[in-house]
């Protein structure tokens, strides 16, 4: 079964924009190109964190976040896997297709963390 996606602790933010797909700020002035600017935690995230936290103890969640275009959903989920122990995978199935990528795998299987201990 392959094993798909990186360690948690592998990730950058110098790498958001790329793969992961976190859009870039719409208009900061004081913007760096290629670096996240500060990201400033708003109630839907404790939300968020505090469902993060509940996976990285064992236990099976699913989010969704809805949301205007450019309101933060993509770099809510950044900031809230970086909360995840680092022994973690991060996946983003995109080739073919998100949907098809995904497919692919689950057909396949997906291949889980061992667990130490």
């Amino acid at each position: 079964m392959p094993v798909r996606g990186r360690f948690v602790a592998e990730l950058r933010d110098e790498e958001a924009f790329g793969e992961w797909e976190v859009h870039r700020p719409v208009d900061v002035t004081a913007a760096v190109p290629g670096v996240l600017p500060l990201y400033v935690r708003r109630a839907h995230d404790e939300v968020l964190r505090s469902v993060v936290g509940q996976a990285g103890g064992g236990a099976s969640r699913m989010v969704v976040l809805v949301g205007e275009s450019s309101s933060g959903k993509t770099r809510a989920c950044w900031e809230a896997v970086a909360e995840l122990p680092a022994g973690w995978r991060l996946w983003h199935p995109l080739d073919p297709s998100p949907a098809q990528a995904l497919a692919n795998a689950l057909a396949e299987g997906i291949a889980g963390q061992p667990r130490s201990g």
